[in-house]
């Protein structure tokens, strides 16, 4: 057997006799192929086949001199997360304000590496954490710069924080869409320069999606032995999509790579592929995410259109062998682990639909199942199927003549808003927050909030940054105002723990909006038990979305009680 390397394709090259043990051994290599032409197999260059190779066919006479290097340098990688003299946060370091247990441990664990997913619970402090990594490895040289990447709804909430929690000088600059040239100044200015304050970029991931902001995000990390936190990492958990590919470039070449995120499952563990790619391509050590679904998901066909198929996802295999791969890169902290904080509490309340209202929605129902029939529908004419019957059971036309426009109410009252009024008086002078997933409704529930006497405020994708601000300030402060409506652009970065009720008008399929709402009021300086009130029509959309986020957040659970065990 011989092992040589081919730098082209950075893979390793093995040549066997057949009908040998030698054979078997090859044949039985995760990542491997046989290449006809050439008589021989090609083998990745990936951390998942050097633990093969360490395990089996661990023979330095069988390595060409190329081949070898590349191996052991993939083999110091691979018991890199496991030496014992890994180097941990410095004694030297003058925090600005003391670290938490589980903060510390965090930056202990993490200082020794140039990859790490910090999958702290909501108001744990990944944040404060990830400053003071990047801080310390600044101060020890070991960066210049860093690359903050993040939804463009909290890149204000990374600004503060770095004010807060910086204890070393840095200098900031916040992209803003169609400013590119104060980007390009700011880059220009902050070339490393040694004792120069920390430079800090701080960029929405929804840039990545445009080839002007890219190339001057790129632009700022070749310039630097930088550092990229990526915030909020299941924002890239489409493999196939620009954003994703582009990420994975600038994580190419970066000198760190730190991913934070409460919610890094959202749909199941097929989540965690392009998230750990971002982090080192090694760690999973599959070439593309179908190779990895193979390995660890069950899949089935669902036919879309006549004689076309796609593959759906409809459970998982070999998990354990994933979490132990993922398990020395990551640190899971959850507030019952951490903080003295109030239990949650979740209750539904059930809601009759008016005559209009279930008319309208059955009308929809045989529309759908019409289309079922005839084999016409696809997968986003489903999802639209379903954002309509959403969009029904909170009191709303979705469409007029098949053309969409902003919905309007159904006649009669609206059951779910009534039943919000009902709680708002359950509750007297107790503020509350209500979810929505429309403006419509947001808009219906402050009109009948006002009808009713009740102040409120809102809070949506469709106000600017000052207004927003206006409202969480309001909210917080002023007594008179009760209630705090809000669509999911609120689901981040904010604490409205002056309440501890949240009503669910709506709900979407999305686990990680689910969750964020709902740590808006569960978190640090929260002193009462928090109730989430879900408003559902019986038999309707209602509850299969809520049966989803269920099955989801099982998935999602069970993952990471996997990987604390192993912390």
């Amino acid at each position: 057997m011989q092992i040589s390397y081919d730098k082209k394709t950075n893979s390793f090259i093995i040549k066997t006799d057949f009908g040998t043990d030698s054979l078997l051994t090859v044949q039985g290599m995760p990542e491997r192929r046989f290449r006809k032409s050439t008589s021989d197999w090609s083998a990745p260059a990936l951390i998942r086949n050097v633990r093969y190779i360490y395990e089996h066919m661990n023979n330095k006479s069988m390595f060409t001199e190329e081949a070898h290097a590349v191996y052991g340098k993939l083999l110091r990688k691979l018991h890199q997360v496991d030496e014992p003299e890994r180097p941990k946060f410095p004694v030297w370091y003058q925090f600005k304000h003391k670290p938490m247990a589980h903060q510390q441990q965090c930056l202990d664990r993490f200082y020794g590496l140039v990859a790490a997913a910090i999958l702290f619970e909501q108001g744990l402090g990944k944040t404060y954490t990830s400053i003071n990594l990047a801080c310390a490895w600044h101060a020890d040289e070991q960066i210049t710069g860093v690359l903050v990447l993040c939804p463009s709804s909290i890149k204000l909430v990374w600004t503060n924080e770095l004010s807060e929690h910086s204890p070393m000088p840095f200098v900031s600059h916040t992209m803003e869409s169609g400013k590119n040239k104060a980007a390009e100044s700011f880059i220009e200015q902050t070339a490393p320069r040694s004792g120069s304050p920390l430079p800090v970029f701080v960029a929405g991931i929804e840039s990545l999606s445009q080839g002007g902001g890219f190339e001057i995000i790129k632009d700022f990390v070749v310039r630097h032995r930088c550092l990229i936190i990526l915030d909020e990492s299941s924002k890239i958990k489409n493999p196939d999509s620009t954003r994703t590919e582009r990420c994975l470039k600038l994580a190419d070449l970066s000198k760190k790579r730190l991913i934070l995120s409460g919610t890094s499952i959202t749909q199941g563990i097929e989540d965690w592929y392009s998230q750990f790619s971002f982090l080192d391509r090694n760690i999973l050590g599959f070439n593309s995410f179908y190779s990895f679904r193979d390995h660890f998901c069950e899949t089935a066909s669902m036919e879309v259109a006549r004689n076309r198929f796609v593959s759906k996802i409809v459970g998982y295999r070999n998990e354990q062998e994933l979490f132990n791969l993922v398990s020395p890169y990551v640190m899971r902290v959850e507030k019952e682990d951490a903080l003295d904080i109030p239990e949650k509490t979740h209750m539904t309340r059930f809601v009759q639909p008016t005559p209009a209202q279930k008319k309208l929605y059955k009308q929809m129902r045989e529309e759908m199942a019409t289309e079922v029939d005839d084999v016409t529908y696809a997968v986003e004419s489903v999802l639209e199927q379903r954002l309509r019957l959403m969009q029904i059971t909170g009191g709303f036309y979705p469409y007029d003549n098949g053309e969409f426009v902003e919905p309007r109410p159904i006649e009669g009252k609206n059951p779910k808003v009534e039943e919000v009024i009902a709680i708002a008086e359950e509750l007297g002078d107790r503020k509350f927050v209500v979810w929505c997933q429309f403006h419509s409704e947001v808009a219906a529930v402050a009109a009948r909030l006002k009808e009713a006497g009740i102040e409120s405020v809102q809070f949506h994708g469709r106000m600017s940054d000052e207004e927003k601000k206006a409202a969480d300030w309001a909210f917080k402060k002023d007594k008179s105002a009760r209630v705090m409506i809000a669509t999911r652009a609120a689901a981040y970065g904010l604490t409205w723990v002056c309440a501890s009720y949240a009503v669910y008008f709506s709900l979407s399929y999305s686990l990680e909006e689910y969750s964020q709402s709902q740590d808006r009021i569960h978190r640090i300086g929260q002193k009462d038990k928090c109730t989430y009130i879900h408003l559902a029509m019986d038999n309707t959309i209602d509850i299969a979305v809520s049966r989803s986020l269920q099955g989801k957040q099982a998935v999602a659970t069970m993952a990471y009680q996997s990987i604390k065990g192993q912390s």
